[in-house]
């Protein structure tokens, strides 16, 4: 994933310096306020995953952001977010703002089940479909590098429900437990406040 990431780096700073050099120019247009990115995020609920997303912004004014984002875990398709976020700019270049933000992700687990009404214990593993909504509260700060790459860190704050549902699983399987202390049924839905931490990379046309 690292490797992915600094050639994404690596590629939007040489488009940047080579629109530098040819830039001759200084007429405003609506793509000047304009940018992509890449962005690497660890949310503290699913800590055993690594996800790397790519996100789209426009600045309305100087003091606005509207911003899209999309990611995923571990490179694995069924397993997803996508994050729109309202920034509000200050002079300092720091930032704060508002977003919502949906997972998906199916997980492999390993479980302990009771078989035929209860005649007997198996272990086995089991899959769960998991969808986490999260309202979240962000601020962060902004570093220009080069007249279009900045570089920015943000930590967020967040709240949200968090729904589990099991995949092909035999229909006389009851979920009994796991092994692990504090963990309930996976199949449920229940209330997550958590924080989360990312790192960004943004290219400005």
């Amino acid at each position: 994933m690292y490797k992915i990431v600094s050639t994404i780096i690596l590629l939007l700073i040489s488009i940047s310096l080579s629109a530098e050099i040819s830039q001759d120019s200084t007429e405003h247009r609506w793509t000047d306020n304009l940018y992509l990115g890449v962005a690497t995020n660890r949310l503290a609920i699913l800590q055993d995953v690594h996800n790397l997303s790519t996100m789209v912004g426009y600045q309305i004014n100087k003091e606005f952001i509207i911003e899209y984002e999309f990611g995923i875990f571990n490179f694995n398709g069924s397993s997803r977010f996508n994050r729109l976020t309202f920034k509000f700019l200050q002079q300092n270049n720091d930032f704060f703002g508002v977003g919502f933000q949906y997972y998906s992700r199916i997980k492999t687990n390993n479980g302990i089940f009771s078989r035929f009404n209860g005649s007997y214990r198996q272990q086995m593993n089991y899959n769960t479909d998991s969808a986490y909504n999260r309202l979240f509260f962000v601020a962060g700060r902004v570093i220009q590098i080069s007249k279009k790459i900045n570089l920015g860190f943000s930590c967020s704050v967040g709240i949200g429900t968090v729904g589990s549902s099991f995949i092909n699983l035999p229909e006389d399987a009851n979920f009994i437990g796991s092994g692990k202390l504090f963990i309930g049924n996976p199949q449920s839905t229940r209330l997550k406040i958590d924080t989360a931490f990312k790192l960004f990379l943004q290219h400005r046309f």
